[in-house]
């Protein structure tokens, strides 16, 4: 089963994944993908007005296949 790679970064701070997933194609990396950055959001927020949440997922080769990108912009209105 090949083994995919997720790095992360949260308004430029990058982590890169060393340890890496065994999946079964890249349709299902890009899925775990796009349930991780909702998941991670859910647990930073709300720290701030601005986030933006990257991941980007590489195959065992080290090449990157995909990117989600996940924002939040939060503003706070005038009252009428």
């Amino acid at each position: 089963m090949p083994r995919y790679f997720f790095d992360f970064e949260d308004n430029g701070q990058l982590a890169v994944d060393d340890e890496g997933s065994d999946l079964a194609s890249v349709e299902e990396a890009r899925s775990e993908a796009a349930a991780f950055l909702p998941a991670i959001a859910k647990d930073e927020l709300p720290d701030g007005e601005d986030r933006v949440f990257v991941t980007t997922v590489r195959d065992e080769n080290g090449q990157a296949f995909y990117r989600a990108t996940l924002t939040y912009k939060g503003a706070w209105l005038a009252p009428e």
